[in-house]
């Protein structure tokens, strides 16, 4: 096995990004009960999954228009925004408050919108 192909910044970025996307459905299917778990209300831990869905169609619609652009290198934007996903639901198990699960559910649902 060659380990050069390591040294490559986007195969690197590619295979941390590869990574990190297998666990993106997981925030899907329990952040609402991790809401529940933290005390939040029922209404509240609705609000984290809708702000996943309403940051995931803006996300699409920004990082669309920015791979759009001639001079963006859109694997680099791609691999990028999906290891923001990966690393802000690894980092959310220190966020306790709801604006901050709140935050957390807007930066998932938004950059996960490029590989959607």
């Amino acid at each position: 096995m060659g380990f050069r192909l390591l040294l490559n910044m986007l195969f690197t970025v590619f295979a941390v990004s590869n990574l990190l996307t297998g666990v993106y459905v997981v925030p899907y299917v329990f952040i609402p009960n991790r809401g529940l778990r933290l005390g939040f209300d029922s209404d509240q831990s609705s609000w984290l999954i809708s702000m996943v869905g309403i940051a995931n169609i803006v996300g699409r619609l920004v990082i669309g228009f920015i791979a759009d652009i001639k001079c963006v290198n859109r694997v680099m934007l791609y691999n990028t925004s999906l290891v923001i996903a990966g690393l802000f639901s690894v980092a959310s198990v220190a966020l306790w408050t709801f604006p901050l699960q709140m935050v957390y559910a807007f930066v998932y649902g938004f950059s996960i919108g490029a590989s959607q």
